[in-house]
């Protein structure tokens, strides 16, 4: 409900109070599909994403600009006042008017999501995305649907052969959106999948009614998320059909059909948003990471696979070992009667008549020994491959158990459980050494509020080591003012969400902790992101300059001291 068109018109209103008549200082991206609004007269910056995969846009408090890797895109409203913030009708478009009659439109349309201006002549003169395709030619908005009038639903159902009753509302008020529908369906205790025209009257009214109430509960958002709970059992109801949401969900309204998530509430929406996003991503990482270490599971199960069906099909060319056996003694039980030179030789037994090739070069007895042994060599080597298929069995049971149970881990925490409880399991299979090689990583190691992971440096060169190669751009770096000490790290990525304020405080105490202030009652840590901190060229080990900071005034402290 990130991108739903009630969510965006809110965001519009909100953002129509605070941004009215401010003057925008700069545009830049800094990641792809993804630009940054920055105002003079105003602290919080706006953040919009065109990524396919995350259409939103919402305030952050504290976003500031990288020193390198960063360009800047829609010059032409850099300097310009902000008139006013308003969504089209029923449609998932943001305009921004601007002065000099210029508007910023905001199309929040998936894998096709832009940023265009447009002149007063409706021409586009630059865009964010595929400016070069857009810019000169003209604006053409997206035909507004607008949601039928004075009919009722049981007419509009009778007006839509064929279609379900989950896709006839969404052809009706498109400005609804999956998960509203999906949650009136819920309300009404009706399946998703029934026919829209062959709805009883009784049942449309109901539905008509479960819309109204919605539609005033979308006029009055209270902001939320919900999170998936580890109870398998979450949100099902057997005679109500739905689909299985995601693990995490933002809305603006109650979800009766999420009713067994883990539900947080938020005052602000722009707050809310920036969570859900930050949850997101970090479960995006998280899926990232179990790819990472599916994958030797998944190379040795088809490499296992392979190596049964070659071993299979030995077993076979072995199993004649009975054969060979009872060729070897009927040769010795007419060995009389047989001549050197002879190709076959028919004999017969109890169990018939049989013709054994022979190699004429070798005599009876030696053809009878040459049998007695192949039957010796297939027998040993069938039980070997035997034992062997067996072992593969019972290693590919594990590695098919490892590999579920893997999959359908949730949380950082529950990965982290795993992998220390499978470690031997794991390191047979090869997943585990990337794992193992980062925790031999020479640096103090704590956890902070949140689950979030937090690193400290041993020495000057062991500082520059996590500095320098062990930490992302946006982790929270940490280092006590004016006093030598550890460069202390704390990686955002490593739980969900965003680190909170008393995780940077602990993260902080770490870092006076480690210093030489260590006796100080209070010690200034300053505290920024790892972007802007760099080694000058030719700089003794330990020795980096800050582009941006933030002061912290922290006890010495240990987290659980």
């Amino acid at each position: 409900m990130l991108n739903n068109y009630f969510t965006l018109h809110h965001l519009s209103l909100d953002l129509d109070a605070r941004l009215q008549h401010r003057h925008i200082a700069e545009i830049f991206s800094q990641t792809r599909d993804t630009c940054v609004v920055t105002f003079h007269d105003f602290p919080e910056s706006l953040i919009i994403s065109c990524r396919p995969d995350l259409n939103v846009l919402y305030l952050h408090p504290h976003y500031t600009r990288a020193k390198s890797n960063t360009v800047g895109v829609l010059t032409a409203c850099w300097g310009r006042e902000i008139l006013s913030v308003a969504t089209e009708r029923t449609d998932r478009i943001v305009t921004m008017a601007l002065d000099g009659n210029l508007s910023l439109h905001i199309h929040f349309f998936g894998s096709v999501a832009n940023i265009v201006l447009v002149n007063p002549e409706q021409r586009i003169v630059d865009a964010f995305r595929n400016r070069k395709k857009y810019v000169g030619t003209q604006y053409e908005p997206t035909p507004q649907r607008l949601p039928p009038s004075g009919r009722t639903l049981y007419d509009i159902f009778q007006s839509l052969p064929s279609l379900s009753v989950d896709e006839a509302l969404k052809n009706a008020f498109p400005h609804l959106g999956s998960l509203v529908v999906q949650e009136a369906l819920f309300r009404s205790h009706l399946s998703a999948s029934c026919i829209a025209e062959q709805l009883p009257l009784a049942e449309s009214q109901q539905l008509e009614r479960v819309l109204d109430t919605l539609h005033g509960e979308l006029s009055h958002p209270r902001p939320r998320i919900y999170r998936r709970s580890t109870d398998s059992s979450v949100g099902t109801t057997g005679h109500r059909h739905r689909e299985v949401p995601p693990s995490s969900q933002f809305s603006i309204i109650p979800l009766q059909h999420l009713h067994g998530y883990d539900e947080q509430t938020f005052d602000d929406i722009h707050e809310a948003v920036r969570s859900c996003v930050s949850f997101r991503e970090s479960a995006k990482n998280l899926t990232s990471q179990k790819a990472a270490l599916l994958a030797p599971l998944a190379r040795y199960l088809e490499r296992t696979q392979k190596t049964v069906h070659a071993l299979q099909q030995d077993l076979d060319k072995h199993s004649r070992s009975d054969q060979w056996e009872r060729y070897g003694s009927l040769l010795m039980a007419h060995i009389t009667t047989l001549q050197r030179g002879i190709r076959t030789a028919a004999i017969g037994d109890v169990h018939g008549d049989v013709e054994i090739p022979l190699d004429p070069s070798l005599t009876p007895l030696e053809n009878a020994q040459q049998y007695f042994s192949r039957a010796k060599r297939s027998r040993h080597a069938h039980g070997e491959i035997q034992t062997r298929l067996e072992q593969l069995d019972a290693q590919t049971v594990i590695a098919e158990k490892l590999h579920s149970a893997l999959s359908s881990i949730t949380t950082r925490e529950d990965l982290k459980k795993f992998m220390g409880d499978h470690k031997t399991e794991l390191n047979h299979f090869g997943v585990h050494k990337e794992r193992d090689a980062q925790m031999a990583l020479p640096f103090r190691a704590f956890t902070v509020d949140g689950g979030f992971e937090v690193l400290a440096g041993k020495s000057s060169k062991n500082n520059d080591l996590l500095t320098l190669k062990h930490t992302k751009p946006n982790d929270l770096w940490f280092h006590a003012r004016g006093s030598s000490g550890s460069h202390v790290v704390l990686k955002v990525g490593s739980a969900h969400g965003e680190p909170s304020k008393k995780a940077k405080e602990q993260a902080a105490s770490i870092a006076a902790y480690y210093s030489k202030s260590r006796n100080a009652k209070m010690v200034p840590v300053a505290m920024t992101e790892r972007k802007y901190v760099r080694k000058p060229k030719g700089a003794p080990p330990g020795t980096v300059v800050l582009e941006r900071e933030k002061v912290i005034f922290a006890e010495p402290a240990l987290p659980g001291s």
